[in-house]
């Protein structure tokens, strides 16, 4: 099956792929079963749902599985295997993993607290499987995986995993001894716009100015 094929382009196009893949019949038929339920929840022709993990997941979260009388496992097991037909067309990044981790990692995550611990434990048997170590990991190798969870999985919130990952990461590298020693810098997304004084009149930096000097209630008789 040839998974760089880049005319697939809906998930109408996934009905063939799976109908003709080398898998069990019953495999086949939940997961034709699950890309057309997505559609029937979605209210969307598979036609009109392009092949696209973000731009799916981010309709996927918006469905609410209470309000549809589905069990939340249901629509759980709907999202996973929608995930692995996704997989016969483009690579995915799988929601979980057992992979093992490398002796190095795993030396480091058995001095961590379970909550940290826990926070980055996909994270670095990502890294495990990629043969990245800690001596050998840099900014990019987890801007990468990032990258990966972000646009090539179908799991929610992957901007808060992210985030979790980065604060986990952030005080290993203060306080645990081995860890690489590096922190993973934070995207400031509020944009602020901030003009000097000098770019205005200088009347209007003095009439500030006494506003702010009545208003601090210096001189309360002060017009």
């Amino acid at each position: 099956m040839d998974q760089t094929t880049p005319s697939r382009t809906s998930l109408a196009d996934l009905i063939p792929l799976i109908q003709n893949a080398e898998m069990a019949d019953t495999r086949k038929r939940d997961m034709v079963s699950a890309v057309r339920q997505v559609g029937r929840v979605l209210g969307v022709e598979l036609r009109e749902l392009p092949l696209d993990p973000a731009r799916l997941r981010a309709r996927l979260d918006k469905v609410s599985p209470d309000a549809i009388g589905m069990a939340k496992a249901r629509w759980n097991n709907i999202r996973s295997l929608l995930g692995k037909a996704l997989g016969l067309v483009r690579p995915m990044q799988p929601s979980r993993s057992v992979a093992p981790l490398s002796p190095a990692w795993l030396t480091l995550m058995g001095r961590l607290p379970e909550n940290r611990r826990v926070r980055m434990l996909a994270m670095v048997r990502h890294l495990s499987v990629l043969g990245i170590g800690p001596d050998s990991v840099t900014l990019g190798d987890l801007h990468s995986y990032r990258d990966a969870i972000v646009n090539d999985r179908l799991r929610s919130k992957p901007e808060a995993t992210w985030e979790g990952n980065l604060w986990a990461w952030n005080i290993c590298a203060r306080e645990i001894e081995g860890w690489p020693p590096f922190e993973i810098p934070r995207e400031i997304k509020r944009i602020t716009y901030v003009m000097e004084w000098e770019a205005f009149p200088a009347s209007l930096k003095a009439d500030v100015d006494l506003w702010v000097r009545r208003q601090s209630g210096v001189d309360l008789s002060d017009e």
